[in-house]
């Protein structure tokens, strides 16, 4: 059931943005559009090809991968990757002259990397550590590029020319481009991706209830305002158009 698989939070606001969603879509009487998207026609193709990919490739071995990996292997596999994602937190930390995240990113590697033997355990959250997100998508825009074109890239997703141009700043600044061994290299990258993936198997049923309206604008609209967050630190105003949104814990 799907309130056993995600918190009431996530849930109510995932349903609210679905709600937003259906309204825009009745008063506009087709799909839903957004200026920072200007090559919705193109990306909308991008999205079909990867939702295909997704189910023929992507979606069938990450569920194989939950139902033959153990659970409590699978946990440690996804803390041994965030932990070493930390390096590139790090990294985009003092890009953005935060100092003082960056010295507790780097006491949380060091003690996962030591104490979590290598990052499998997560010791670190358990001494007020918690995992921080940063990219360099995300330095940018602190650095000032804000408003950035929306684009659906093959085989990753929901993007914008700022956060695709990150990606490379962060596979420089991440581990990948140092292991001298390729297979190794490669082994890793193909294993955080399905990791990944099947992380995301236990929100599938959030989309499926997206069905009754269009997809690819609730999945830019998530991403948008999930990014723009990132970078100010504001989350969107829509709650406060609900006054009664805390009432909702009575009703679930």
């Amino acid at each position: 059931m799907l309130i056993k698989r995600v918190t009431k939070k996530a849930f109510k606001i995932l349903a609210l943005v679905m709600a937003v969603l259906c309204l825009q879509a009745c008063a506009s009487k087709g799909p839903v559009t957004d200026e920072r998207d200007p090559n919705e026609s193109f990306n909308r193709k991008i999205y079909a090809f990867n939702v295909k990919a997704d189910k023929y490739v992507l979606r069938p071995v990450s569920r194989a991968y939950q139902f033959i990996v153990p659970s409590p292997i699978r946990s440690g596999v996804t803390n041994f990757f965030n932990n070493i994602d930390q390096i590139t937190v790090i990294g985009n930390d003092i890009l953005q002259l935060e100092f003082r995240d960056a010295a507790d990113s780097s006491w949380r590697f060091l003690i996962n990397s030591t104490l979590g033997l290598g990052g499998v355990i997560n010791v670190a959250e358990h001494v007020g550590l918690e995992r921080r997100h940063q990219d360099f998508g995300v330095t940018m825009g602190k650095w000032g590029w804000r408003d950035s074109r929306y684009m659906m890239v093959p085989f990753i997703g929901p993007s914008t020319l700022r956060d695709t141009t990150g990606r490379v700043g962060d596979y420089f600044l991440g581990p990948w481009p140092y292991v001298n061994n390729f297979w190794l290299g490669t082994g890793l990258y193909l294993g955080n991706l399905v990791d990944q993936r099947a992380q995301l198997l236990a929100t599938e049923d959030i989309f499926e209830m997206a069905g009754a309206v269009d997809q690819y604008a609730f999945i830019r609209y998530i991403y948008l305002q999930y990014r723009d967050y990132l970078i100010t630190g504001e989350a969107v105003d829509l709650y406060d158009e609900f006054n009664d949104f805390d009432d909702w814990d009575d009703d679930f």
